[in-house]
């Protein structure tokens, strides 16, 4: 099969170019009368040209046939998928094949395009896939030209391009295309449509700017920007998928600009101009063309009327560069499997806190489908769930895909189920990290599994600190030699929302005064049906058996996910009732009807190993609305309550428990002082201050803050 020679083609196009050039000139008068010496030698230029041009014309026949015998035995090229050589190559065959773009696009000599370009930009190193100098001071200085710029940024980029251009453009609308469906099609929902944008605002031209995050809602933006950036680099569905989208929001003289268009001096992306040249609407691309000294590609209306720059044979560029090192604080990455789902409420109380804390913070999360929370939308669903309570945050928060970029950041997350998950990505990174090792998720005493998973996490050369939540959690890090007791730091309890409980709730309802009904109730999931054991459900129940048969005015109150299939309930009636997995903003109601709640977990049942910490979530947040606390703590966990005084410690036995609650309901006045007593000492173990406060000093000794040089 005869291989196709592009320099042949390349050959013909100079030779015609040179005739035509000739025969322009003289039909313009651009070329002087001649005398009869210099028609003589014109004539000869001419027929040598004449028959070079015959020649040229047989080796385009030859070219024709040797391109319909391929044609015969080829699959005809395919645009590309892949982010390998092969599918570079198919992109460049598909890009011939349907616009005949043999060499890409024509370069625009930059000084054409800015007269006197002289930008300054600020970039991070660190950023492994972050944008290049010369393309975020080419998309600023193009901003800065006009005058209030609306700019829009489509793109996973790390924000470094539209934090340069928001200081000199009236608005910067920043959209993720991270979450953009595969499957949007012309004239069907753009794929910007949903995602979570973010906004800068600069009012009036004064230094008074506002940062708000909100779902993009294209009919919001119809012929709304001066300019938009494109960040397609390595991909040609994003490439596509982003040009299609913003030329309807785009003024008539607006300007798109594709960042990535090349990889380096002369070397096309091909997938990614094979995207652009699909994305674009009919008749814009005779205006497409390369900026000469970036990456870029540009569309700008009128841009086929200005010359063309010869960038390869002679630059005729030059750059002055003023290059200024500054140290670059640390960003804190948080990783999870469950967030932003909502009735995880301590993990929102916490990450919260970062978001808040860290203009800079992010979280990338699997937010995985969760039986226990009979959790079954995926992460778009649960984002859209979460933003729509927490506008301002969820722009920060990401699908984690595998393949983050973690260099220069720290690396925060919760559990040992999460350190299995991601100590792979973070030492791929070369990224340090804390975690906490809270009970359960993973984390089991004197298990093999668990053990491995723990050592591995501490041994690894980038782990810098762990937060043990529970003195047997410090102990065994210690006894079992996991990591050293310096890099341990131990912080009693959760984090949870409990101001926010407390602040929301209606005054307390007491037995015999605000209601008739002495109400106790039981919080929790359900992992497996072991956790009708390890929960201390099945103890529960048997309470409520022995209550109901003795008074008419008991009632029983399960949320979460246990439900009447579990334990026959049927001799309780209409006593107990079931309410389902509940998020935060339930409970502050059902806490001031509640009078006592139950925790009569067991440890090393639900799995080997594994065991809750005391108190369990469910009773700290009921502590705090005033609910009296009756939980278990069978391996001596409690280290802040005094029993009897602001609690009461339970043993997991039905009859002794329901002697328990038969006393407070002919003596409701003495549950009600403890119950008062347990709500002033929750408050002071796990408010907020108490709990974040050790966290956020960890995390920003670990980021090098307020003067402190960070570790590793």
């Amino acid at each position: 099969m005869p291989r196709i020679k592009s320099h042949w083609l390349l050959e013909i196009a100079r030779d015609l170019r040179a005739f035509l050039n000739l025969e322009a000139g003289l039909v313009r008068g651009a070329v002087p009368e001649p005398g009869v010496a210099e028609t003589t030698e014109r004539d000869g230029q001419l027929e040598r040209l004449q028959k070079q041009l015959e020649n040229r014309e047989q080796r385009i026949k030859q070219l024709g046939k040797a391109l319909s015998r391929e044609r015969q035995t080829v699959v005809a090229p395919q645009p590309p998928s892949g982010d390998d050589a092969s599918a570079d190559a198919s992109a460049r065959a598909y890009v011939l094949e349907n616009y005949g773009r043999q060499n890409g696009l024509q370069s625009l000599d930059l000084l054409d395009v800015l007269p006197g370009f002289n930008e300054t930009v600020s970039v991070n190193d660190q950023a492994g896939d972050g944008a290049l100098p010369f393309d975020v001071a080419f998309v600023k200085s193009l901003a800065r030209g006009r005058e209030g710029c609306k700019y829009l940024e489509v793109g996973p980029a790390r924000g470094e391009s539209a934090a340069n251009v928001a200081a000199v453009a009236g608005e910067c609308v920043s959209v993720d295309l991270s979450g953009a469906h595969s499957d949007s099609v012309p004239g069907g929902p753009g794929p910007l449509e949903g995602l979570i944008a973010e906004r800068t605002h600069r009012k009036d031209g004064a230094k008074d700017v506002s940062y708000t995050s909100f779902v993009f809602d294209g009919a919001d933006f119809e012929g709304h920007f001066d300019l938009a950036s494109i960040d397609g680099r390595g991909s040609r569905e994003r490439a596509e998928l982003a040009t299609r989208s913003v030329f309807g929001f785009l003024k008539d003289a607006g300007t798109v600009v594709w960042r990535g268009y090349r990889r380096g001096p002369g070397e096309v992306d091909w997938r990614v101009l094979a995207g652009i040249l699909d994305g674009c609407p009919e008749g814009r691309t005779q205006d497409l063309r390369h900026v000469s000294g970036t990456s870029c590609a540009v569309y700008m209306p009128g841009l086929s009327a200005r010359r063309q720059a010869n960038v390869r044979r002679n630059p005729g560029r030059s750059f002055d560069l003023t290059l200024t090192a500054r140290d670059v604080p640390r960003k804190l990455v948080v990783l999870d499997d469950t967030f932003p789902n909502l009735q995880s409420a301590f993990r929102i109380a916490e990450y919260n806190a970062y978001l808040e804390r860290w203009g800079d913070a992010t979280v990338y999360s699997t937010a995985q489908k969760r039986v226990s929370l009979r959790q079954e939308r995926g992460f778009g669903q649960v984002l859209d769930e979460y933003a729509g309570v927490y506008p301002g945050l969820a722009s920060r928060v990401f699908r984690f895909g595998g393949e983050v970029d973690l260099k220069g950041d720290l690396a925060y997350f919760i559990f040992l189920g999460n350190a299995a998950r991601f100590i792979h990505t973070i030492d791929a990174n070369d990224t340090p990290f804390a975690f906490t090792l809270y009970p359960g998720g993973g984390f089991k005493i004197d298990q093999q599994d668990s053990d491995e998973v723990l050592r591995r996490t501490c041994s690894s050369p980038n782990f810098k600190k762990v937060i043990a939540t529970q003195r047997i959690t410090r102990e065994y890090l210690v006894d079992g030699g996991f990591c050293d007791p310096e890099k341990i730091e131990f912080v009693y309890g959760g984090v949870f929302p409990l101001a926010a409980l407390a602040s929301q709730a209606p005054p307390k309802r007491f037995y015999k005064h605000d209601k008739d009904t002495f109400d106790v109730c039981f919080v929790a999931y359900k992992y497996n049906k072991r956790s009708i054991i390890s929960k201390g459900y099945d103890v529960f129940v048997e309470v409520a058996k022995i209550l109901s048969k003795t008074h008419e005015d008991v009632r029983f109150h399960v949320v979460g996910t246990f439900d009447e299939s579990d334990v026959d309930v049927g001799e309780i009636g209409e006593k107990i009732i079931f309410y389902g997995p509940r998020t935060s903003g339930f409970f502050p109601e059902f806490y001031s009807r509640m009078d006592a709640i139950l925790s009569p977990n067991v440890p090393f049942t639900l799995l080997p190993g594994a065991f809750d910490g005391f108190p369990t979530g469910s009773c700290m947040e009921a502590g705090l609305c005033g609910v009296a606390v009756l939980c278990a703590d069978p391996l001596g966990l409690n280290v802040a309550f005094g029993d009897g005084e602001e609690m009461v410690v339970i043993p997991n036995d039905a009859g002794a428990i329901s002697d328990t609650l038969d006393g407070y309901r002919d003596r409701p006045e003495e549950m009600y002082r403890l119950a008062r007593r347990g709500q002033e000492s929750f408050a002071r173990v796990f408010g907020m201050e108490a709990q974040m406060g050790p966290r956020l000093r960890v995390l920003s000794e670990l980021l090098g803050e307020d003067g402190v040089t960070p570790e590793g």
